[in-house]
């Protein structure tokens, strides 16, 4: 995987108060606003990305806002590791990191 150009992702999930301020409403199961948004799909993650990049203040500053492409995603995912997985080559200890059956 390589990368063209330098990009910036969000240190953390888009909570609940987040989407809330730029959709007016969330789907989500749990609505606390600390809580990350959860069980959108790709349309209205891409919605998301748009009304929020509209927004006065937001276009005043020139930040535009998109989902992350796949190789943008594990780059981040991976935090600079180099291994086959985040957390080393051992395909045993996926169990630990991921939801799967062992």
């Amino acid at each position: 995987m390589t990368l063209s150009r330098p990009y910036l992702i969000g240190a953390t999930e888009v909570t609940n108060g987040q989407w809330k301020r730029v959709m007016g409403d969330t789907t989500s199961y749990w609505k606390e606003d600390n809580l990350p948004v959860n069980g959108c799909r790709w349309e209205e993650a891409s919605e998301f990305c748009r009304k929020l990049s509209a927004l006065p203040e937001e276009r005043a500053a020139n930040r535009r806002y998109r989902l992350p492409t796949e190789a943008e995603w594990e780059y981040a995912c991976r935090a600079g590791t180099t291994t086959r997985f985040s957390f080393g080559d051992d395909e045993a200890e996926l169990v630990d990191y991921a939801w799967c059956e062992a």
